[in-house]
């Protein structure tokens, strides 16, 4: 069976914005893989989303089953991206690969390295920000 995916309408509306405007140079297989998932994800109101689904801005730790290494990293915006300080974008294999996923999820996934089996073992989500603040 099949794990369902989950990703809440917000963060459909802002990966979708951010695919519509990619180059065809920037059209991956990651890319492509990224479109298929969301294409099969179930889609929620952001008031009912569970904490423990990964989503643009949660903070999560997997494991890596080949070397057991745990190993924690936020999922973030393109721009917002950087390795140094465990932030990955949506657009990289590793996004790709989490968006709409739980704690206990085992998902197998083929990256630029190979294929590898990872595990979600936690799942913070950022605190909200009242957009209409000034």
């Amino acid at each position: 069976m099949e794990k369902t995916l989950v990703i809440k309408k917000s963060d459909l509306e802002t990966i979708t914005n951010i695919l519509e405007r990619l180059t065809p140079e920037s059209n991956t297989i990651h890319i492509q893989k990224l479109k298929v998932e969301l294409g099969k994800a179930d889609i929620v109101d952001d008031e009912v989303i569970d904490n423990s689904v990964i989503q643009l801005q949660s903070t999560f730790m997997m494991k890596e089953k080949s070397s057991s290494l745990q190993v924690s990293y936020q999922l973030v915006l393109p721009k917002e991206a950087d390795l140094k300080e465990k932030k990955i974008s949506i657009l990289s294999p590793l996004g790709v690969a989490v968006i709409g996923y739980r704690v206990g999820s085992e998902i197998n996934w083929v990256f630029p390295g190979g294929e590898k089996q990872i595990t979600i073992l936690e799942v913070k989500q950022a605190a909200r920000v009242n957009k209409d603040w000034s």
